[in-house]
């Protein structure tokens, strides 16, 4: 289902003494993305997720413009089939997401033993269910919060909901990854812009990050618990949750703990969602 909505995004990069690296959005299944524009002065690069960066190699101010259309995903667990693995060596732990600490896998087998489930379906469901129950919404950072922070804090906000269910999903040999990017601010401000067909820029925007979960047929399940927790508990009317993104988001990368090679020099990001200076 597709929104609409075609915004043009004009996003302005401050200038610096040093070389910057910015997401550059691409299509996916969350969005189409359509006349891009760049400038002459800068290059693209592969970060080690397969993202595409935009490197910025002059000092003064840079512009980055696109045509943007938010598409609307809905998926029913249903008619997916969650993907399995029995061998969690493959997945990748480290500060942010870690399936191998020692907590996270008690918990996950508590509450998945509790439920009495055994498909990945039912697993992947009733740990979304969990973490909704167990976290509380707060603590908003720009970057991301990692597991452990949520696991003990309890109270962290759109990437630690995020952080903490890709650790307790790939604990039970589930494939997940982080969906970054922003949501579409309301109100008069960004409504009369669509009226007037005019430019939307970055404080249209507000940073978001959400999950998705790998499916056996390749595709991807999206789940965005913070989203469906400040709605519950009326923080918020914006849609999304359990397979269901609505047509308000802007995707710019995959991923975290994100490699960079550049000019000789290796670089790591938490998460790659705004422009980043590399000294």
């Amino acid at each position: 289902m597709f929104s609409n909505t075609i915004s043009t995004i004009d996003l302005v990069i401050a200038a610096s003494k040093f070389v910057q690296v910015f997401p550059l959005p691409i299509s996916n299944q969350y969005q189409i993305i359509t006349d891009l524009k760049i400038g002459s002065t800068a290059k693209t690069v592969i970060d080690s997720k397969g993202n595409t960066n935009l490197l910025i190699l002059a000092a003064n101010i840079h512009r980055i413009s696109f045509k943007h259309q938010p598409v609307a995903v809905e998926k029913d667990l249903n008619t997916s089939q969650i993907e399995q693995k029995s061998n969690q060596d493959q997945f990748q732990s480290d500060i942010y997401i870690n399936s191998t600490d020692q907590k996270i896998k008690a918990l996950a087998e508590h509450w998945i033993k509790k439920a009495g489930v055994k498909t990945s379906n039912q697993i992947l469901r009733v740990l979304y269910l969990q973490i909704l129950e167990y976290l509380k919404y707060g603590n908003p950072i720009k970057g991301l919060h990692p597991y452990s922070q949520a696991l003990e804090n309890k109270v962290t906000d759109c990437g630690g909901f995020s952080t903490f269910l890709a650790s307790l999903l790939q604990s039970q040999g589930i494939n997940c990854r982080i969906v970054v990017g922003y949501v579409y601010k309301r109100g008069g401000r960004v409504t009369l812009k669509e009226k007037l067909h005019l430019a939307k820029h970055i404080n249209d925007l507000s940073m978001h990050a959400w999950l998705e979960v790998l499916e056996a047929d390749g595709n991807w399940f999206p789940v965005d618990p913070s989203v469906e927790w400040r709605r519950k508990h009326g923080q918020s009317t914006r849609q999304g949750g359990f397979g269901q993104i609505p047509a308000d988001r802007l995707v710019v990368s995959f991923g975290h703990n994100l490699k960079l090679a550049v000019m000789n020099k290796h670089y790591s990001f938490p998460i790659l969602q705004h422009s980043e200076v590399l000294k």
